[in-house]
């Protein structure tokens, strides 16, 4: 049994804080099967997108319409989620309604922080906007994190199937392949970095991958000692993102929304209709 860190983030003010961290914990086994999967899957029929996203903790469908220019209308559902204070988060997202439609992946937090709003939520439409944006067709995207390996983290994405971007990165989360990028670290200036130097859907991978790694990271600390106890005493950091927002989190509980994807990949995003 790997000894896993117990960590308190009363203190702890950001994301990058929170990522380093958990670094310096051991890999949850239990739940990764070897690998930590994110799938995102994005339908799109005229000017109404449908999107769905499931991984370890968190499951949800979101439903936007557009004009072409702008948001006009915005609905999300929870089907998983692993803290009682995410309960909102829904509705919050309406708020990006005239929100423009754009093929730049920074449009949503140009347009209302990410604070404010499900990380995941917030995350997801905005590839979601790219999408629409493209007029792209119907995509299922899966994300996937290696468990570290010799410090090395082997890291892919498949869209539709088919493998598209498969950086390496070692267990410090910065890049070891490919080699010209060689030193990128996920917690400093990546997604900077991304848009000044990757070009087209190569910028959408890399937010991908740094989202995903994000939250793959997390599974590093053992959240079951955490059930039913205090949101706060695991995560996530204070005000960085709508369930850790204000006087609700005081009183938010971590709740066991696991599921174990890996372990049965034919039955990931099994609550919709069009995966």
């Amino acid at each position: 049994m790997p000894k896993f860190a117990t960590l308190a983030y009363q203190t702890t003010n950001s994301i990058s804080q929170y990522i380093l961290m958990a670094t310096t914990s051991s890999v949850q086994h239990e739940f990764w099967h070897g690998e930590y999967i994110r799938a995102l899957a994005i339908h799109s029929q005229g000017n109404t997108v449908n999107f769905a996203m499931e991984d370890l903790a968190h499951a949800f469908k979101v439903q936007f319409s557009h004009n072409g220019q702008n948001i006009t209308a915005i609905e999300a559902e929870w089907v998983r989620h692993p803290v009682t204070s995410c309960i909102g988060a829904e509705q919050q997202l309406q708020n990006l309604v005239g929100c423009p439609i754009s093929k730049n992946i920074l449009t949503a937090v140009q347009y209302q922080s990410a604070n404010l709003h499900c990380s995941h939520m917030f995350n997801m439409l905005s590839i979601a906007i790219v999408h629409a944006a493209h007029k792209r067709a119907d995509r299922r995207y899966d994300i996937i994190i290696s468990e570290p390996q010799n410090d090395l983290v082997h890291t892919q994405i498949d869209i539709n199937g088919d493998t598209v971007s498969a950086p390496i990165f070692n267990t410090q989360n910065e890049i070891i392949s490919p080699e010209q990028y060689q030193g990128v670290s996920l917690n400093r200036g990546f997604t900077r970095w991304s848009m000044e130097t990757l070009q087209d859907e190569k910028i959408e991978y890399a937010y991908l991958i740094q989202r995903t790694m994000q939250v793959a990271i997390s599974q590093r600390i053992e959240q079951r000692h955490h059930l039913n106890g205090p949101a706060s005493q695991s995560g996530p950091p204070r005000n960085a993102c709508f369930a850790s927002q204000g006087e609700k989190y005081d009183t938010a509980i971590r709740l066991n929304s696991y599921r174990d994807i890996a372990a049965d990949k034919s039955k990931i995003l099994d609550f919709i209709e069009v995966k």
